[in-house]
């Protein structure tokens, strides 16, 4: 079987359970995704995703944000289409 750190793709674990049954170890990343693995195959039964707050919303052309700011929010789900329309219509 592979070691809980394999299962997780190589990231540090925020948490690690095991099921009632010991047949699934339900791994937590840091990143809000959950993993549910088989213990004796090693295989992936279920992720879940959590959506970040700002996933989608597009901040192309939004002012008074500094960089940070804008790099926060892209960390948060934020786009930002950085290919300038003047150069789409020419």
């Amino acid at each position: 079987m592979s070691q809980p750190a394999d299962l997780a793709m190589g990231e540090l674990a925020e948490s690690v359970t095991i099921s009632d049954q010991d047949t699934i170890i339900i791994i937590r990343g840091f990143d809000g995704t959950i993993k549910f693995w088989h213990c004796e195959t090693g295989t992936c039964v279920k992720s879940l995703i959590a959506p970040r707050p700002y996933e989608g919303m597009n901040i192309t052309g939004l002012l008074g944000l500094t960089d940070v700011q804008k790099a926060t929010l892209k960390v948060l789900g934020a786009i930002e289409d950085n290919v300038r329309k003047d150069v789409i219509n020419a």
